[in-house]
């Protein structure tokens, strides 16, 4: 029956007791809070960003398959497909860990990007439904459109393919101004130039391994 069958483990998985009583905790704050905005700043929130390294492939391979939510286009890969990626100079990758004065989330975000001459498809990008209305959404596209800009990409793309599950993002482009392309395939697809995007405001402090390492 597989009952004393091993399965791995990843540090998130270890520390989700201490992520529910760190939730807890942040809904009495945000109950003492008069607005989001005050709330937001209050919860004093650092994100690391990274491109993808093997430490982290098991806990990204992991979101890569369970997410269904937040995931624009639902699209499963192995551990072993995110590792050849990470060592593709075509592709683009990162994930975010995110914490703030009550705990620390873990990696909550996955974002893969294909270069393609002057175009960036932003092919994968999920993230936990945990730390939805937090602004990770503004902190994710604006490292999008950094790294579209250090390829010399001229325009960002992307697709919304509908699970039957992930309805809460559907929308998610034309609130960021995306021009909706029409239909690609099953998918609805959308663009935004580089020169035209302005980045978003947040209450998240970025660290980058750039800034970690100063």
């Amino acid at each position: 029956a597989r009952f004393f069958e091993p399965r791995q483990l990843t540090q998130e998985d270890l520390a989700r007791s201490n992520q529910y009583r760190a939730e807890g905790e942040r809904k009495k704050m945000q109950s003492q809070c008069g607005d989001m905005k005050s709330y937001l700043a209050s919860l004093e929130m650092v994100a690391q960003v990274r491109p993808f390294l093997p430490v982290d492939l098991p806990r990204i391979a992991q979101l890569v398959a369970k997410s269904n939510q937040f995931n624009l286009t639902t699209r499963r890969r192995s551990e072993a497909e995110l590792a050849e990626i990470s060592q593709n100079p075509g592709w683009g990758h990162f994930s975010v860990r995110l914490r703030d004065r009550f705990g620390d989330h873990g990696l909550i975000a996955v974002v893969i990007l294909r270069f393609e001459k002057e175009k960036t498809e932003i092919d994968t990008w999920l993230m936990s439904c945990r730390v939805l209305k937090r602004q990770v959404e503004e902190l994710v596209l604006n490292e999008i459109f950094q790294q579209a800009r250090r390829q010399g990409c001229q325009t960002v793309e992307g697709l919304y393919l509908s699970s039957g599950k992930n309805g809460i993002v559907k929308d998610l482009f034309p609130s960021f101004s995306f021009t909706g392309n029409g239909k690609c395939g099953a998918g609805d697809a959308y663009s935004l130039k580089t020169d035209d995007f302005r980045p978003w405001d947040h209450p998240i402090k970025v660290l980058t391994d750039e800034s970690n390492r100063g």
